[in-house]
């Protein structure tokens, strides 16, 4: 299983994650195409002396139109990037969390770093490592990456940085 959705009403996993892909593509395409239709109308309808209604209607389906197509466009997109990352919603889900500990811990540390640097003992500038989300090829090197805590002139800092 890879998650559960609730526009579709049950899980999504490898055997109909293409069904919910293509119900995502051609929900966005359906949408765009609205739009589409929309515009065109309004360009018509505003040329012609056309009753008021008409004009409306045509600018109350495009405002519908877009107001559905944003999320649709989102999910599609976000759905392309995780396939050419070549990982599943639930990796996704779980590698930005890792991220998020390995932060608060970075920042934990660098918080009690600032404590200890007021009492005049600064220790070495500390380095937590992150989970790795690069799926592309590579060498090990450049796959690295790392948190790096730097005590800055307005207190502690960090920054992911790659090495």
């Amino acid at each position: 299983m890879d998650h559960f959705c609730v526009w579709m009403n049950t899980t999504i996993g490898s055997r109909n994650y293409p069904s919910f892909f293509m119900v995502a593509l051609f929900s966005t395409v359906l949408m765009w195409f609205q739009i589409g239709l929309s515009i065109v109308a309004l360009v018509n309808n505003s040329a012609k002396e056309i009753v008021v209604a008409a004009l409306v209607s045509s600018l109350f389906q495009l405002l519908c139109a877009l107001l559905v197509a944003t999320p649709y466009t989102t999910l599609l997109m976000f759905h392309v990037h995780l396939i050419l990352k070549q990982i599943s919603t639930f990796d996704f889900l779980m590698l930005r969390a890792q991220k998020k500990a390995a932060l608060r811990k970075a920042l934990k540390i660098a918080e009690k770093k600032a404590l200890a640097g007021k009492d005049g003992t600064a220790a070495a500038s500390p380095v937590v490592p992150v989970p790795n989300t690069n799926t592309s090829s590579g060498s090990e090197e450049e796959k690295k990456t790392e948190i790096d805590i730097e005590n800055g002139p307005n207190g502690t800092t960090a920054y992911l940085q790659k090495r």
